[in-house]
């Protein structure tokens, strides 16, 4: 009996050894190097395991059972079952660090200051651009559509109107024109050689 207590003490401390190694295992940062480190010392417990085992139960478990499947396992599956094993041990040798580790969460990336509403810039460029165009043409006709109301037809196809037939009596059958916008959505019409003076309101009407 004593020859079996002095190998099982040796055993023991072995085993007391490779547990605080394998502490040291679950502080590695690099996941392929934890899982080695993992590895070796989970298998140098189990060796000394054995080594504390009398001799007929250590053949006794290394014996496959009868009813049990063949031993035939992926790589995939051997390595998922690494970390899990892993996992396992790191959250028992140190459970606070795990509980630490969870909790700490990537941080957001920052918006670009730069370019921090700048769609509201870009909208304004197209307003502004929108509002410096003008569009040229020619007069192609008049309609008079009673009530005061005068109807300048363009060669381009489109028909604008305007409120007081006798403000737009200057236009002529022909003359070159210029439509600009002006402000809250009203647009003037201007004969070409005018410039900006002598401008009517006119609206869109076709």
């Amino acid at each position: 009996m004593l020859g079996l207590h002095v190998p099982l003490v040796q055993a023991a401390d072995a085993a007391g050894a490779v547990l605080d190694r394998v502490a040291e295992c679950a502080s590695v940062a690099d996941r392929d190097a934890r899982l080695a480190c993992f590895d070796r010392e989970v298998g140098s417990w189990l060796a000394s395991r054995r080594a504390a085992e009398p001799a007929p139960r250590a053949a006794a478990a290394r014996a496959p059972r009868p009813d049990a499947p063949p031993a035939a396992a992926s790589s995939t599956a051997v390595t998922a079952a690494r970390e899990a094993a892993a996992n396992e041990a790191k959250t028992a040798l140190n459970p606070s660090a795990t509980a630490r580790a969870a909790s700490v969460q990537p941080a957001k990336r920052a918006p670009d200051a730069a370019n921090f509403g700048a769609e509201q810039l870009r909208t304004q460029n197209r307003r502004s651009d929108d509002e410096e165009a003008t569009m040229q043409a020619r007069i192609a006709g008049f309609r008079d559509a009673g009530g005061g109301v005068y109807v300048i037809l363009l060669d381009n196809d489109q028909a604008w109107r305007h409120e007081d037939a006798h403000r737009a009596s200057f236009l002529r059958v022909g003359d070159p024109v210029v439509i600009r916008r002006g402000s809250l959505g009203s647009y003037w019409l201007h004969r070409e050689s005018d410039g900006t003076r002598n401008g009517i309101r006119v609206t869109r009407i076709r």
